[in-house]
């Protein structure tokens, strides 16, 4: 059996659903995904019940490998920094908008094969070329 302890960190390690340590009650937390290397997992779907209402944070590899499929839910009086890995900047995208052009997104930057965002409360359909 688990304890309760070691599953919320699998889980958030997983699915990347994770607390703004500068930001109590998760008014503001933090989405970052953590894909499988070894290409065995390609898809994780998970969800929270914070104070301020359901974060999910879902995502599923496509295209050999090449793209990553992302959902999330930020709620109502919440904010969530989702540190996606993508190619570039540009590569993270709403539809055919590069999420850095989303009203109300603020970009944080990319380094290292990650981007980072601000998002506000809404629900996102999200892709990103990994390559």
């Amino acid at each position: 059996m688990t304890s309760p302890n070691r599953a919320h960190s699998e889980y958030a390690y997983t699915a990347g659903i994770a607390r703004d340590p500068d930001s109590p009650g998760f008014r503001r937390f933090v989405l970052r995904p953590h894909l499988d290397p070894t290409g065995r997992i390609t898809q994780v779907r998970g969800t929270y019940e914070s104070p301020c209402g359901e974060i999910r944070s879902e995502w599923e590899v496509q295209g050999r490998g090449r793209t990553l499929a992302y959902e999330a839910v930020v709620p109502a009086n919440s904010e969530a920094t989702p540190r996606l890995p993508a190619a570039s900047a540009d590569a993270v995208r709403a539809g055919r908008t590069p999420l850095t052009r989303v009203d109300g997104v603020r970009f944080l930057g990319h380094a290292d094969g990650v981007s980072s965002y601000r998002l506000p409360s809404s629900r996102y359909r999200l892709t990103a070329d990994l390559r």
